[in-house]
């Protein structure tokens, strides 16, 4: 990284230089675009850890404390971004795509613990050997975080609703550099708040779904193939 690139910023934190990626870099152009649109930020940071993310979101506050408070920040995971808000112009993009875990807790329960940087294909293939599935978006490559957090429509929405309808409860890093997880119980109004506020009130880092599960449906008519749908759950 080129140290001389934010020269009127802050110091970068050592923790941060090891994920830092600036327009010298490699991996630059891969980073700073979705599919809509392409950003000249002046720093990205890619997380591999909830540390990083806590590290990121409180070197922008002292950024933006001591520069400008009209720095862009965005955060990334898939990139897919139909919103166009996961990239920016001059400013800092937070990349959680290593943030990407899929953990089926209780498949008796349909219960699954995602990482934000996870994506949907990635997801439905772990859940396949469970017979498990989430009504989530239509493209493999869309990142959880983005369409957790902004509503969630694809093609089962009219029989299982939005993605955020599934959403148990979430972890996530507030402004002020503190892990929360919420839920209807635990500090519910956040809890409202990030199912369809994308980002706006912290950095989601993982949530915990209630999947819907597949089942075999019985028919006299012979077909060469089986045919799954989905379990009520009403």
């Amino acid at each position: 990284m080129n140290n001389d690139v934010n020269a009127t910023w802050p110091k970068l934190p050592v923790a941060l230089k090891k994920i830092a990626i600036d327009p010298t870099s490699d991996d630059y152009e891969l980073m700073c675009s979705n599919y809509f649109v392409t950003g000249r930020p002046k720093l990205i940071l890619r997380a591999t850890t909830e540390r990083d993310v806590i590290a990121s979101i409180q070197y922008v506050k002292k950024i933006r404390e001591s520069v400008s408070h009209s720095i862009p920040f965005s955060f990334r995971s898939g990139g897919h971004g139909i919103s166009m808000a996961s990239v920016n112009d001059d400013g800092i993009i937070l990349d959680i795509s290593q943030l990407n875990s899929v953990t089926v807790t209780d498949a008796e329960q349909g219960l699954v613990q995602i990482q934000a940087g996870a994506v949907w294909g990635d997801v439905a293939e772990a859940l396949r050997p469970f017979n498990l599935i989430i009504s989530s978006g239509d493209f493999g490559d869309t990142g959880v975080g983005g369409l957790a957090t902004g509503g969630g429509i694809g093609s089962l929405v009219r029989r299982l609703g939005l993605t955020i309808d599934h959403i148990v409860s979430a972890r996530l890093v507030t402004a002020d550099g503190e892990i929360r997880v919420t839920d209807h119980q635990k500090y519910p109004d956040l809890f409202w708040g990030i199912r369809g506020g994308n980002s706006q009130l912290g950095m989601v880092t993982a949530f915990t779904f209630k999947a819907s599960k597949l089942v075999e449906e019985k028919s006299d008519i012979s077909l060469p193939f089986t045919v799954q749908t989905i379990e009520s759950q009403t």
